[in-house]
């Protein structure tokens, strides 16, 4: 879902601020994933946290527009066993 043309794109001031001063270190810190990705932001690496650590990102040009939080992932994935060897065993015993 997008959001509203009315409302303007969230940014925090703070990391423009950094962007400008050039004190940056090896990466920019977000605790927030809904953070819109500027032009400006070009080869920066963040430190995005996802709710347990966190994970490193270089912005490039293809990714203006999107929402940080889109590039990281927040959980893992499910992994099954297989059914087909776990019937095979219980029936020959």
């Amino acid at each position: 879902m997008s959001r509203a043309i009315w409302k303007k794109p969230f940014s925090n001031l703070n990391i423009f601020k950094l962007l400008h001063s050039n004190n940056i270190e090896k990466s920019i810190f977000l605790k927030f994933k809904n953070f819109i990705i500027f032009p400006s932001f070009t080869k920066i690496i963040f430190s995005i946290y996802n709710g347990k650590k966190f994970i490193t990102i270089q912005i490039f040009e293809t990714m203006f527009g999107f929402n940080i939080g889109e590039f990281i992932m927040t959980c893992k994935k499910t992994q099954h066993k297989n059914m087909k060897i776990y019937d095979k065993k219980k029936k020959y015993k």
